[in-house]
C-alpha cells in the first residue's frame, strides 16, 4: 500500500508527465500554438517540403558558389586541386549534415544566435556581391572597351540588397513561391551550363584541356612551401560553397512536421548539391584553354573568361552567365 506522502505526490507526477506529453502531442499538430521547442508559435508555416527543397537548393548553389570562387581556389593546387579539395570538403559536410538532421528530427527548433547571425550575414554579403559582379561582367562582356570600375559593383551591390529587403518585407507570402522557383532554376541552370560547357568547346572547335591538367597537374601558387597546407586552403573554397548544412533548419517553424521534413531536405540538398558541383567542376575545367588568361582576367567575376573560352562568343558567355545569375538572384531573397 502507498503511504499518505506517496499518495499525494502521485497526482503531481502524473500531471506533469501528462503536461509534458500534451505539449508535444500539440508540437506534431501544425494548427495550435505550440512549437515543438514548447515556444509559442509567432510564425505562420508557409513552406512546404518542395519549397524547403527549392530553398536548400537556392541558397545552397553549390555549382554556382564554386564557378564564382574558382580562381582563389586555382592558386591552390591548379585544377586538380579544385576538384580534390572540393570533394575533400564536402566529406566533412557530409558528416556535418548528418549530425545536424539528427538533431532537427529530434528537437526541429530554427536556434541559432548571435554568431550564427553575423555568419548570415557575412554569408548574404559574399551573395550581394557576386551577383552585383556578375551583373556589371555580363554588361563589360558585351561592350568593347568599357573599363570596369569598383564602384560599378558597388552601386549594383546597394541596388540588389534593397530589392531582396523589399521582397522578403513585403511579398512574405510569395517567399515559398519563388524559392521553388529559385530551385528550378539552380536544376536548369546546373544542367544545361554543364552540357553546355562540355559539348561547345568541340563544336566551335576551341579544343579541351587535357587529362593531365585536369587531374594530375599540381600546381601550388599560394607562395608556401608545403602543398599540404596549400591543399588546406584549397578546400576553404570547397567549404564555401557546400558548407550550409543548417540552412533548412532556421525554417523549423515554418513548416509543417519539421521533424521529418527538414532531415530529408537537407539529405536532398547536399545530394544534388555535390553531384552538380562535381560535374560543373569538371566541366568547366576541361572548358579552360589558357589558364593564364583565366588568372589574369579584367572581368571582376572568374566565370566570365572561362565561359569566354569554352563558348567561343560573347553571346553564348553571356547566356551561360546569365544561367549562373538567375538562382543567384533569387538566392538573395532566401538567404
Amino acid at each position: 500500500m502507498a503511504t499518505v506522502e506517496e499518495k499525494t505526490q502521485q497526482p503531481a507526477v502524473t500531471g506533469e508527465k501528462s503536461s509534458a506529453l500534451s505539449v508535444n502531442d500539440e508540437a506534431l499538430r501544425p494548427e495550435v500554438g505550440v512549437n515543438v521547442s514548447g515556444h509559442k508559435q509567432e510564425l505562420q508555416r508557409n513552406f512546404g517540403f518542395l519549397s524547403l527543397c527549392g530553398l536548400g537548393l537556392t541558397c545552397g548553389n553549390v555549382w554556382m558558389a564554386l564557378g564564382g570562387t574558382i580562381t582563389v581556389a586555382i592558386y591552390n593546387g591548379g585544377p586538380p586541386g579544385v576538384i580534390y579539395e572540393y570533394i575533400a570538403a564536402s566529406v566533412f559536410y557530409w558528416i556535418i549534415g548528418a549530425s545536424i538532421a539528427e538533431l532537427a528530427s529530434a528537437i526541429p527548433s530554427s536556434g541559432g544566435g548571435w554568431w550564427n547571425c553575423l555568419a548570415w550575414l557575412l554569408g548574404l554579403a559574399s551573395q550581394l556581391e557576386i551577383v552585383a559582379a556578375q551583373s556589371v561582367s555580363m554588361y563589360a562582356v558585351m561592350h568593347d572597351g568599357f573599363e570596369t570600375k569598383q564602384w560599378h559593383v558597388f552601386v549594383t551591390y546597394i541596388t540588389v540588397t534593397w530589392i531582396a529587403c523589399f521582397i522578403v518585407l513585403y511579398m512574405n507570402r510569395t517567399l515559398p513561391s519563388i524559392v521553388m522557383l529559385g530551385g528550378f532554376l539552380v536544376i536548369t541552370g546546373a544542367f544545361v551550363s554543364i552540357v553546355v560547357c562540355a559539348i561547345l568547346p568541340h563544336t566551335t572547335h576551341q579544343g579541351y584541356a587535357t587529362n593531365h591538367s585536369v587531374w594530375t597537374d599540381w600546381q601550388n601558387e599560394t607562395g608556401y612551401g608545403s602543398s599540404g597546407f596549400a591543399f588546406l586552403l584549397g578546400m576553404l573554397n570547397g567549404a564555401y560553397a557546400v558548407g550550409t548544412p543548417d540552412l533548412i533548419t532556421h525554417l523549423a517553424e515554418e513548416v509543417p512536421h519539421p521533424g521529418s521534413n527538414i532531415p530529408k531536405a537537407i539529405l536532398a540538398q547536399y545530394i544534388f548539391g555535390f553531384l552538380s558541383g562535381l560535374f560543373y567542376l569538371i566541366a568547366i575545367l576541361y572548358g579552360i584553354t589558357d589558364l593564364d588568361a583565366v588568372l589574369n582576367s579584367t572581368y571582376l567575376f572568374p566565370l566570365t573568361e572561362i565561359y569566354r573560352q569554352a563558348a567561343g562568343t560573347r553571346a553564348g558567355s553571356v547566356g551561360l552567365l546569365l544561367l549562373a545569375f538567375l538562382p543567384n538572384f533569387v538566392s538573395c531573397f532566401g538567404a
